[in-house]
């Protein structure tokens, strides 16, 4: 059977599968656009090309795949849905007409279906996907997004507070799970427990990219030879800005980070900070309109401040957000602030060494933020980090 690659020619990782009712017909489908078909109940398989362009198809991270009774497939990927009415029909992009990070999809019959995504999003269709409605959804608005190769950066900043008011994304893009990367399900799965325990709505980790080595120039060779640079990265990052539209963006160093050979850390904040104004630009990435991720202007981009910034006064802090009091209760936690940082360090630091006794209550810490960019007049004061959103 033929194994489909990226743009790039990394094998990709494959996610789901399923055969129509006939138990003939199926497909496997997984990242970069990855789809197989088989006619004869999977002794063969063959690699479906799609009729998109290559930088298109390789946003595919393709997680569920639902057939009907008559034999229409839907795909679900974060960024887009595709369908597929019968053998000879070509496949096709859905527009739901919502701005949504996209997580699975169902049908029940031809004509009832359902699509779930981030923030708690679920849209419906009766008419076999010619409309869709949207059955529920956050009603909180979207803060900001943070973005970092190092998952285990959750536990540096201020989430529980910057996330009680309005939701909030983490995206990591930091371990692959070919040959040779680190754990990418596994450690998928550990980052969105740390992250939603500190009240975080949104946790993305991008498992085609393999950016969280560090001491290791090898590494940072193979993230430029085999992801062709930072520019990828880019293309995601806008398309997940475009889909969340969050008026807050949080980069980390894009500088200092080589001090201790996290290079990963400080190209993936040169991504982010370049899509601050990609983001908005109609220019760029102009293949996201496809999908129906459609320009978005970020109003704040700030960039996390550390000890060795503070102390070299590179991107000094501008805003400092205190530390909650760690045994304040938190109606939506459900728990004191410093049992939600306990329980989050637990989910991450648990699962990895073992050795390490379980925590009932951690202290919090202050974050320190630069703000880099900014639309619209200057800050006089810049009191928050929210202080430019209207309730």
């Amino acid at each position: 059977s033929p194994v489909p690659t990226r743009v790039n020619h990394w094998p990709s990782a494959y996610r789901s599968v399923a055969f129509a009712s006939d138990g003939k017909n199926g497909w496997i489908i997984g990242e970069g656009g990855a789809i197989l078909q088989s006619h004869d109940g999977g002794r063969s398989w063959q690699n479906v090309i799609l009729p998109f362009l290559p930088e298109l198809v390789e946003l595919l991270a393709f997680d569920k795949i639902t057939i009907t009774n008559s034999g229409k497939v839907w795909l679900s990927s974060p960024f887009t849905i595709l369908s597929k009415a019968n053998k000879k029909s070509a496949w096709s992009i859905v527009k739901t007409g919502q701005n949504a990070l996209y997580r699975g999809i169902h049908f029940s019959d031809d004509q009832h279906g359902w699509i779930s995504g981030e923030r708690g999003t679920i849209l419906a269709t009766q008419d076999g996907g010619l409309n869709w409605t949207v059955q529920k959804q956050s009603p909180r608005k979207m803060g900001l997004l943070y973005a970092t190769a190092h998952d285990h950066h959750i536990n540096n900043g201020s989430f529980s507070i910057t996330s009680e008011s309005y939701d909030t994304a983490y995206i990591n893009p930091g371990r692959g799970v070919r040959a040779f990367e680190l754990n990418g399900y596994y450690t998928r799965n550990m980052v969105a427990a740390s992250a939603m325990t500190l009240g975080v709505s949104v946790v993305h980790s991008f498992t085609e990219y393999s950016w969280r080595e560090r001491n290791r120039p090898d590494a940072t060779a193979q993230r430029y030879q085999n992801y062709s640079g930072i520019n990828g990265l880019e293309r995601r990052l806008v398309a997940m800005i475009r889909s969340l539209r969050p008026p807050v963006l949080i980069a980390e160093q894009p500088v200092t980070q080589e001090d201790y050979y996290a290079h990963g850390v400080g190209e993936v904040a040169r991504a982010l900070i370049a899509a601050f104004d990609s983001a908005a630009d109609p220019d760029k990435f102009p293949e996201l309109n496809q999908f129906g991720l459609e320009p978005y202007a970020p109003t704040k981009l700030y960039i996390a401040s550390n000890w060795i910034t503070q102390m070299y006064r590179i991107h000094p802090s501008t805003l400092t957000l205190p530390a909650p009091d760690s045994k304040t209760f938190s109606e939506r936690l459900g728990s004191t602030y410093g049992a939600a940082k306990a329980v989050s360090r637990n989910c991450f630091w648990g699962l990895l060494d073992r050795s390490r006794p379980p925590r009932n209550s951690l202290s919090t810490s202050e974050w320190n933020l630069h703000l880099k960019k900014w639309r619209g007049s200057p800050p006089l004061l810049d009191s928050g980090i929210y202080d430019h959103l209207k309730p």
